[in-house]
Parts: structure tokens; sequence; C-alpha cells
């Protein structure tokens, strides 16, 4: 069975989100790897603007359909919110949705990395940009050290028997994409062979 593709009209033509990337990382990284052309809009979360986001979320949030980043817009305008329904769709443009199996199991990587998401990002209890003065506390850092982390790392040990290295689908560049940004309050997530090469491939240039 082959994963249906958009048809021409029903394309990603451009992915609006927060400069940081974080939940539109894996559909920017399908487009990119796919070589899909599209246009990217980052949006500012401050009151300014630069040469590389020439609009604000206070601006831009009334217009938006339910109040919230990331966004994609297809070909006959269709703005579409959500992050899994985007990645899906950038995905089934770039021919990386996978079939049969390979979908299944990519199906269900997904929703391993939604709970680690929880775990994590979702929980507000990791290091981020977001989260930089909740961890001045020592509070905070004990917690994050002793429960979030551990927890975080047994979650990620249970991809190991599922990840194939280079090979791509949606859900390998998005295990890919979550290791990448918890890297830095987590480097032991890329210590298996397994996980390492996923995680390079994430990073190699396009083809």
């Amino acid at each position: 069975m082959k994963m249906c593709l958009l048809p021409a009209h029903s394309a990603v033509k451009k992915l609006t989100y927060f400069a940081l990337k974080a939940a539109i990382f894996p559909a920017v990284c399908c487009m990119e790897v796919g070589g899909a052309e599209y246009e990217g809009e980052p949006v500012s979360m401050g009151p300014f603007t630069n040469d590389l986001c020439k609009v604000t979320w206070d601006s831009l949030k009334p217009s938006t359909p339910n109040g919230q980043l990331p966004l994609c817009t297809l070909e006959d305008g269709t703005v579409i919110p959500e992050s899994s329904a985007i990645m899906r769709a950038c995905a089934a443009q770039t021919k990386m949705l996978g079939d049969g199996k390979d979908y299944v199991l990519s199906e269900m990587l997904m929703g391993m990395t939604g709970d680690l998401v929880k775990d994590t990002f979702g929980s507000g209890k990791v290091p981020s940009a977001f989260t930089l003065d909740s961890f001045k506390s020592a509070e905070a850092v004990k917690e994050f050290n002793d429960e979030t982390k551990p927890k975080a790392i047994e979650r990620v040990g249970k991809y190991e028997k599922y990840l194939t290295g280079d090979k791509f689908t949606t859900s390998g560049i998005t295990v890919s994409s979550v290791m990448c940004i918890l890297k830095p309050p987590c480097p032991i997530f890329l210590g298996s062979q397994q996980r390492g090469a996923t995680y390079r491939r994430c990073r190699a240039p396009t083809g």
C-alpha cells in the first residue's frame, strides 16, 4: 500500500512559526530534506521586528484560526494549524510518510514522541529559551536532575529497537528533532549507536 501524496492544490506553500522553530522543526526538516519549495515565515515573540522576523505574534494572532502557531498555508490559500497535521502534510508532500509496516511503526514512534514531549517541554521542566527564568532556583534544577531527566532518558531508551539509523520517515525526523532540542540539557540522549546515527542523519546536508 502506497500512502496518498498531496495533490498540487493541497501542497504546503508556506510555514509560519515562532523563530525558535520548536514545534515546527520536524515539518521544516521534511521540507528541507525532501527538497520541497516553500516559504518560511518566522514570527517574533516580542514587540520587535528585524530582517528575519518581519511580523510580531501580537499583530498576527487575531488572524490565526486557533490563536496559536505553527501554521501552514496550502496552495489554495487554506490555513492549517496544529503541528502534527502540518508535519504529516509536509511528510506526505516529500514522500516521507512511509507505507505499509513502515507507516504503522512511524505512527507508533510519533505517539511515543508525543509522550516524551509531554514529559519534557510540555511540562516546562526542561531548560529552554522559554523556561530559563524557572531554572534560576535550586529546587527546579534538582527536580530536573532527579526526576524529569531520568524519566525522559527512560522513555528515549524505548526507541532503540525501532530506530533504523538513516532511514527517513516522519517519525525518524521527529525523533531526531526532539533529540536535537534535548541534547543541550541531556547529552546522554545520543549515547547509543542507533540514536546517534539517526541524529547525525538529521543534521546531514540534503540528499
